[in-house]
């Protein structure tokens, strides 16, 4: 066998055999060690994606795809078995993938199973990476709708001590979570770490936070957050979100900051066109930033002017 692996790995007329020996990602499959590892040639495997793109992989594919496959290709793949009908294989899937700490593979095994046995339950929420927070969110939602409640309450406990707060808008995902989950205590511990540390660099995403704090009536962790002067901190350049951070700080009653913010958008808003100019001027006027529109109005005459050749 190994004198035919070393055939098809031969060039042959000035490209590559049909297989080449790579190095294998046994590091992070988190499946058992198959030996050397192998790739299909680029040209047979785009030929092969057009004409097979349609056919329905056979029984053996998916038997070998739950041992074998890299844990990083699980999700993909039984997304793959689910739109072609396949629910076993689906499951099956899904199992090892949780069992590798995949929260979301979880939480759709509990959507689809209703239940989760108690002892795969309690596994899900000790072993869930919490570096996925969306994917934690939805297995607290899974685990509370099936009411699994020491199961919940031992993923919320390790989200809200170990879970990153960088992202600040699937922080904020998190925190509803736990709040629709009456974990106040946990809530209260991720919402206090995230309105210290967490990041400041994107309008949009600080915004959703601001918001889901006051929203679960996390008013220490509120004021934190305002302390630290989020709309300070982050580029102006995206409309989007300037708005919602107005928006946020009127409600939190910050409306110090909310016009520094609208004065600082107005200087320096990319505008390049008087559609841009339009979207500006009313966006900052349905905040409640109307004077700061005086800027972009004579910016919108400068523009014309270079239009014109003025």
């Amino acid at each position: 066998s190994s004198d035919l692996l070393a055939y098809t790995a031969a060039p042959c007329k000035g490209i590559r055999g049909p297989l080449a020996r790579i190095r294998p990602r046994s590091a992070r499959s988190g499946g058992p060690d198959c030996g050397p590892t192998y790739r299909l040639a680029d040209y047979l495997e785009q030929s092969g994606r057009r004409a097979r793109s349609s056919r329905l992989p056979p029984a053996g594919f998916w038997e070998a795809a739950v041992p074998f496959a890299d844990v990083g290709d699980l999700t993909a793949l039984a997304g793959a078995a689910e739109s072609r009908g396949l629910l076993r294989d689906t499951a099956r899937l899904r199992t090892r993938a949780a069992a590798q700490g995949d929260a979301s593979a979880a939480a759709r095994l509990i959507w689809h199973l209703h239940f989760p046995r108690p002892d795969k339950g309690a596994q899900w929420a000790a072993q869930a990476a919490l570096d996925n927070l969306q994917g934690v969110a939805d297995l607290l939602d899974a685990l509370r709708k099936a009411g699994a409640d020491q199961q919940t309450l031992t993923l919320a406990t390790r989200a809200a001590a170990h879970a990153p707060v960088d992202k600040p808008y699937d922080v904020a995902r998190l925190l509803y979570a736990l709040w629709e989950a009456d974990a106040e205590q946990q809530l209260l511990a991720l919402a206090s770490r995230a309105a210290a540390h967490a990041p400041l660099n994107d309008l949009y995403d600080v915004a959703e936070l601001l918001y889901i704090l006051q929203e679960v009536g996390a008013e220490e962790q509120t004021a934190t957050l305002l302390g630290r002067d989020p709309a300070a901190h982050a580029p102006v350049n995206e409309l989007y979100g300037v708005t919602e951070m107005l928006g946020a700080l009127r409600k939190a009653g910050a409306d110090q900051q909310a016009l520094a913010l609208a004065t600082r958008a107005a200087a320096h808003a990319p505008l390049n066109d008087q559609n841009e100019v339009a979207a500006w001027q009313g966006a900052l006027r349905k905040a409640g930033a109307a004077p700061s529109t005086t800027k972009i109005d004579r910016k919108s005459t400068r523009l014309n002017s270079s239009h014109l050749g003025i």
